[in-house]
């Protein structure tokens, strides 16, 4: 994922044919992710990667998302929310991540490593 530390990540993959629009990466930040309608969102600190895509034309959002969904749960990751249409925040151990897909193809994946 262009020099992200995403790259380290195999299960977060780009959908083929997808374009890389940008990246960030930082040894420290705070993120807040929503767990869902009528609950406080999570602040989550620690090692922060963001990584940007725009998907193929061809591609669905239902495609996309299906793509991230299918790779998180074979991985054992525990969604903590899932808006049920393409925003979610899944977790494992010190790894937080939160995926959102949008109109045009969108997509946008943060991560985060907690110290804790």
């Amino acid at each position: 994922m262009h020099g992200s530390r995403l790259q380290r990540l195999p299960l977060i993959t780009r959908f083929p044919g997808s374009t890389f629009r940008g990246c960030v990466d930082k040894a420290d930040e705070v993120a807040t992710f929503p767990m869902g309608p009528g609950k406080p969102a999570k602040k989550v600190e620690g090692e922060y990667h963001s990584v940007n895509y725009r998907g193929p034309d061809s591609a669905s959002a239902t495609q996309l998302i299906r793509n991230f969904t299918t790779a998180l749960k074979a991985a054992g990751y525990t969604f903590d929310y899932d808006s049920g249409t393409g925003d979610f925040v899944v977790h494992q151990g010190k790894t937080w991540i939160h995926i959102q897909v949008g109109g045009g193809g969108y997509e946008q994946t943060v991560v985060i490593e907690t110290a804790l």
